[in-house]
């Protein structure tokens, strides 16, 4: 495969608004568009969680890979034994997007809510700074959730911050199909 990135960067959409996700889901439209290839992994969220996103992600595969990597819903405390589980889940999709890294099949790797998975030891950040340091020039490697580290901010090149002022939930009003999810 042909890689069209020069050079590759490492972006970051942090902060406590809405909006981290459909940002990076953006890019990836966008990319999917100019004949980039995207692997597209969420974290914190199963495979069984219905989303908008899935499904439209299935309709543009092989270009748009979108993993969902969980095996619990992480609302509320999170059991010990699960987050065991998640832990070594974590670590082996680490290991697998550096493989698929080197071996170039994707253009971008878009790794959603790690810094969420990061902040509740979910990933160790000795993985994510190994991660960015085996990044090829030419891969685009885009992080989101927050708080962000001062480390992972250091080593971006694009820093998003979306900032949350006022949100429907505040409201009372519960999420809905298409628009968060």
């Amino acid at each position: 495969m042909q890689n069209k990135l020069k050079p590759g960067l490492i972006q970051l959409y942090t902060g406590t608004g809405k909006g981290k996700t459909t940002a990076a889901l953006g890019l990836a439209l966008r990319s999917v568009g100019m004949g980039l290839r995207v692997y597209f992994v969420q974290f914190l969220k199963p495979e069984s969680a219905v989303s908008g996103e899935l499904n439209t992600a299935r309709r543009l595969a092989p270009q748009l890979k979108l993993v969902r990597l969980s095996d619990d819903s992480f609302l509320g405390a999170i059991a010990e034994e699960v987050r065991k589980r998640n832990k070594a889940l974590y670590s082996q999709e680490l290991n697998r997007i550096e493989k698929l890294m080197q071996r170039e099949e994707y253009d971008i790797f878009i790794l959603d809510e790690s810094v969420n998975a990061l902040q509740l030891g979910l990933i160790e950040w000795e993985q994510l700074e190994q991660l960015i340091k085996a990044k090829p020039s030419q891969v685009e490697l885009v992080f989101t959730g927050q708080p962000a580290p001062a480390q992972l901010i250091e080593l971006a090149d694009l820093v998003s911050n979306v900032e949350m002022i006022k949100h429907p939930y505040q409201q009372g009003i519960k999420a809905r199909p298409g628009i968060e999810y």
